[in-house]
C-alpha cells in the first residue's frame, strides 16, 4: 500500500495585500498577518484580531499565507478537519509561516481521517504549541492512514526546502505516525529541521519519523534528504505496531536519509507491543541510510516486539559516521544497543558507540546488552569502534542474553574499555563470525565469580581470560596481556531506576566506580589507538589518572583544581573604556564593553585573563547577555599576546539568536575565520574550551557537565606555550557598551 500524500484542491483565494513602496525589511514586516480561529468566530469575518476571528479549518485552508504570517487557534478549544498548506503558502527561514494556539492552553486539531497538518512542498513554517488527535489507533491504520504532523517534499529533484520547525506539540491516534517528515526517492527533502519538546504517543507505526517515498520503501537507497536535523528533548512513547506487513514498525523515534542530524535528550517508552511480525520489529530510538548522526544523552526502556528486535538503541542499515554515546538503556526485550546491517542496505561504516550504560536489556528472543550484526560477507559491517560503555545483564525470566554478542560479517571491528557484568550464568561475549581485524581490548568481563567469564567464541566456551587470549590472541596489545576480570565495583549495580527525563541521566550514580575499584586506569590508551573521547557518561574528563577507567565512568583526578589570578583590560582600545566587576575573585565577574570587532585581522573588546603555560581546560556559564547588536559577543578566549592582532582562539554566544560561533586567527594579523553553530540560548549558556599540545577544542552545554563541540579542532603551532585565557566581551557598535554576567569559571 503506498501512502504518498497527494495533493488536495484549495478554495477560492483571498485578494493579493496590496503592496506599499517602503523599504524591502520594512515591507515585509508590514504585509505579514496574524489570523485568528476561534470557535465563536465567523469565516466571512477578517480573521485578523480575536474580535473578529475565522471559525473553521475549511476557511483557513482556502486562503493564502506569506511569510510571516501567524495563524492561531484558540487555546482550549478544538477543532476538526485536515489542515492544509502548499507551496502557495511556503514561508522563509527568516520569516517563517507559524502555526499555533492563542490565549489560554494549546488549541487541538482533530483529524478523524487523514493528516492533521500537512506543508505540502513547502519550507518555511514553525508548527508550535498546538495538540494534534488523530480517531485513535483501534480504528484500524488501514482505515486511517494519516499523520498527525506531515512535512512533504515530493519533488523529482534533490531539492531541499528550509525551516522545518516543529515545537511543543503533543500528537496521538494516528494510523502512520504521529510526526511525519517525507521527502522523495530523487533526493528531495528538508533542511534544518527542528523537532523540539513534543510528545508523540499512541500512534501506529511510529511516534517521529523521516523517510522517503514509502514508509516501508524497497530496496532501501540513500539520498541525504534530510540536512541540519535536531530532535531534543522529545518524548516518544506508546506507538504499539502492526503485523509485519507494514515491516519494521511500532518505533519511537525512526529516522533516515539524514546527512547531519543530532537527537538527544529524548525518552522513548512502550513502543512495539503489538508488533507481531517476523520481518522487523520496534526500536525505542534508531536511524538508517543516514551519515553523521550523533545520538546521545537519551533514555530508551520497556521497548518490545513479539520476534524481532524490540530495542533501546539502534544505528541499522546504511548508517555511516555516526556516534551513539552517553545514553541510558534499560529494561528492553531487544538489545540495548544494536548495529545492524542487512544484505540489501547501503554501506554501514565508521559508527562509534561510546559512554552508554544498558541495564537488563535483552530480555527476550536472546539479544544482549549490545548486538552487532545481520550482515553478509558480501556487505559486511566495517571499521565500527565500541568503548567505554558499562553493561550489567541478569538472566531473563525463561529466556536467554548477554552482554556482546557479534554475528555477521565484519570488517575491523573493535571492542575496547567496556565493563561487561552478567549474572545466573549469562555470557559475557558470545561471537558467532569474526570477519577480519576483529579486537577485543582492555575490558572487563565479570559474571559474579573471578576467572568465570563464560565467553563463547566460535562455537567454544572460555571461562578464564588466559585460556580465551591465548587461543585467539584477543586482549593483547602488542605483546602485552590487556583486559581483566575482576569485579569492576560498581556503586550499585542492577538497581538503577526508570527517569523518564532526560536531563537527569547523570543521577544514574549505580554505575559509578568506587574508589577501589580495579577498573580504575585499568583500560587500554584510546588516544594510542587514533580515538579521542572527550568525556564520559558522567561529564568527567578523560582521562584523567594515569591510564584510562574501564566502563563509562572516568573517575575524577581528586588532585584540586589550579588557582589562577585574573587581570582585566581593554584591547585595540574600544571606546568607551569597558568596565569589570569582581563578584566573586576567580569564580564570577561583571563585564562591559564596547569594541566595533572580534575577528578581521585585529579585535577590540574587553577582556578579563590569567596567564597559563601548558594544557588546559576551562569552563564557564554566561548567566546573562545585555547586547547592542545581533553580532555582539560575550565567550571565552584564547590569545598569545595582549596586541590587538595577536593570535587566538575564541569561542561565543552571541546575542543574534543564541548561536555560538569559533574564531580563529593563526598567525599575528591573519584574517581570522569563524564558524557558527546552533546552540543554547540565553540566560545560561555553557562555554569551554580545552588545550591539548597546540591543539585547541571548543565546546557548548547547557548544564556544564555534557558538552557538545562547536567545530571541529583547531590546530595552532604559532601561539606559544604561555598564553593568555580568560573572558572577552564586544559591543560591536563603536560608542556603546554591551555588558555581560559570567559565573561559575572553573578550570578542570
Amino acid at each position: 500500500m503506498t501512502h504518498k500524500l497527494t495533493r488536495q484542491r484549495r478554495g477560492a483565494l483571498m485578494p493579493p495585500p496590496r503592496v506599499i513602496s517602503i523599504e524591502p525589511l520594512e515591507r515585509r514586516e508590514l504585509l505579514s498577518t496574524t489570523y485568528y480561529v476561534s470557535p465563536s468566530g465567523l469565516d466571512k469575518s477578517s480573521g485578523t484580531s480575536t474580535g473578529s476571528p475565522w471559525k473553521t479549518i475549511a476557511r483557513v485552508n482556502s486562503a493564502t499565507f506569506h511569510a510571516g504570517d501567524k495563524i492561531l487557534f484558540q487555546g482550549g478549544a478544538t477543532f476538526t478537519g485536515n489542515l492544509t498548506f502548499t507551496s502557495a503558502d511556503a514561508g522563509t527561514a527568516a520569516s517563517p509561516v507559524t502555526v499555533s494556539s492563542y490565549g489560554n492552553g494549546r488549541a487541538t486539531i482533530r483529524a478523524t481521517s487523514g493528516n492533521g497538518i500537512t506543508v505540502l512542498d513547502a519550507g518555511g513554517f514553525t508548527i508550535s504549541n498546538i495538540n494534534l488527535a488523530g480517531p485513535g489507533i483501534a480504528a484500524g491504520h488501514a482505515d486511517n492512514g494519516g499523520i498527525g504532523i506531515s512535512f512533504l517534499n515530493d519533488a523529482a529533484t534533490a531539492s531541499h526546502l528550509p525551516h522545518a520547525y516543529i515545537d511543543h506539540v503533543d500528537v496521538g491516534g494516528f494510523g502512520l505516525c504521529g510526526i511525519g517528515i517525507g521527502g522523495s526517492r530523487a533526493g528531495a527533502g528538508f533542511t534544518d529541521v527542528r523537532i523540539t519538546y513534543s510528545t508523540a504517543h499512541d500512534n501506529w507505526l511510529a511516534g517521529i519519523w523521516s523517510y522517503v517515498g514509502r514508509f516501508d520503501d524497497k530496496p532501501p537507497i540513500k539520498v541525504s534528504a534530510f540536512q541540519n536535523v535536531y530532535v531534543g528533548h522529545d518524548i516518544a512513547c506508546n506507538n504499539p505496531g502492526a503485523n509485519s506487513d507494514k515491516g519494521f514498525n511500532g518505533n519511537g523515534i525512526v529516522l533516515s536519509q539524514l546527512n547531519g542530524a543530532v537527537i538527544e535528550r529524548c525518552v522513548a517508552h512502550g513502543n512495539g507491543t503489538a508488533n507481531t511480525g517476523t520481518n522487523g520489529g520496534a526500536v525505542g530510538i534508531w536511524c538508517y541510510c543516514s551519515n553523521n548522526v550523533t545520538i546521545q544523552y537519551n533514555e530508551s526502556y520497556g521497548n518490545t516486539s513479539a520476534h524481532l528486535d524490540g530495542g533501546g538503541l539502534d544505528f541499522d542499515g546504511g548508517t555511516t559516521n555516526s556516534v551513539l554515546q552517553y545514553n541510558y538503556s534499560h529494561d528492553n526485550a531487544g538489545a540495548g544497543i544494536l548495529l545492524a546491517q542487512p544484505s540489501l542496505f547501503p554501506k554501514f561504516s565508521g559508527d562509534v558507540v561510546r559512554y552508554n550504560i544498558s541495564q537488563d536489556d535483552g530480555r527476550k528472543n536472546g539479544y544482549a546488552a549490545i548486538e552487532v550484526g545481520g550482515a553478509i560477507s558480501s556487505n559486511p559491517y566495517s571499521n565500527a569502534e565500541i568503548y567505554g560503555n558499562t553493561l550489567y545483564v541478569s538472566k531473563p525470566a525463561g529466556g536467554s542474553s548477554a552482554g556482546i554478542i557479534v554475528k555477521g560479517a565484519s570488517v575491523n571491528l573493535h571492542v575496547r574499555n567496556n565493563i561487561i557484568y552478567t549474572t545466573g550464568g549469562t555470557p559475557t561475549v558470545i561471537v558467532n563470525a569474526t570477519g577480519s581485524g576483529m579486537l577485543f581490548q582492555g575490558n572487563d568481563y565479570w559474571t559474579g565469580s573471578s576467572g568465570a567469564i563464560n565467553l563463547r567464541w566460535l562455537g567454544k566456551t572460555y571461562n578464564t581470560l588466559s585460556a580465551w587470549r591465548s587461543a585467539t590472541r584477543q586482549e593483547t596489545v602488542g605483546s602485552k596481556a590487556v583486559g581483566a576480570s575482576v569485579a569492576p565495583m560498581l556503586s550499585d549495580p542492577g538497581n538503577a531506576g526508570t527517569l523518564n527525563n532526560a536531563d537527569n541521566l547523570p543521577s544514574v550514580t549505580q554505575y559509578t566506580l568506587l574508589s577501589s575499584s580495579l577498573a580504575i586506569d585499568a583500560g587500554v590508551d584510546l588516544n594510542a589507538m587514533g580515538l579521542s573521547p572527550t568525556h564520559d557518561y558522567y561529564g568527567d574528563l578523560v582521562a584523567q589518572g594515569s591510564a584510562f577507567d574501564i566502563g563509562a565512568d572516568e573517575v575524577a583526578d581528586a588532585s584540586p583544581a589550579p588557582k589562577y589570578t585574573f587581570t582585566s583590560s581593554d584591547i585595540g582600545s574600544p571606546s568607551p573604556a569597558g568596565k569589570t566587576t569582581v563578584v566573586t575573585a576567580g569564580q564570577a565577574y561583571d563585564m562591559s564593553a564596547a569594541g566595533t570587532r572580534i575577528g578581521g585581522t585585529s579585535d577590540q573588546f574587553r577582556f578579563v585573563y590569567t596567564a597559563i603555560t601548558g594544557d588546559f581546560d576551562i569552563k564557564v556559564r554566561i548567566a546573562a547577555f545585555s547586547a547592542t547588536d545581533a553580532w555582539a559577543k560575550a565567550g571565552l578566549m584564547v590569545r598569545s599576546s595582549l596586541s590587538d592582532n595577536s593570535p587566538m582562539f575564541a569561542a561565543f554566544a552571541q546575542a543574534s539568536s543564541g548561536d555560538d560561533g569559533v574564531v580563529t586567527r593563526a598567525k599575528p594579523g591573519a584574517n581570522a575565520a569563524q564558524t557558527t553553530a546552533g546552540s543554547p540560548k540565553y540566560p545560561n549558556a555553557w562555554l569551554r574550551i580545552r588545550r591539548v599540545g597546540d591543539t585547541f577544542t571548543a565546546y557548548y552545554g547547557t548544564d556544564g557537565t555534557y558538552w557538545t563541540a562547536l567545530a571541529s579542532a583547531a590546530t595552532l603551532s604559532d601561539i606559544g606555550p604561555t598564553v593568555y585565557v580568560g573572558l572577552a566581551v564586544n559591543s560591536r557598535v563603536d560608542g556603546k557598551l554591551a555588558t555581560a554576567q559570567f559565573c561559575d569559571i572553573a578550570f578542570a
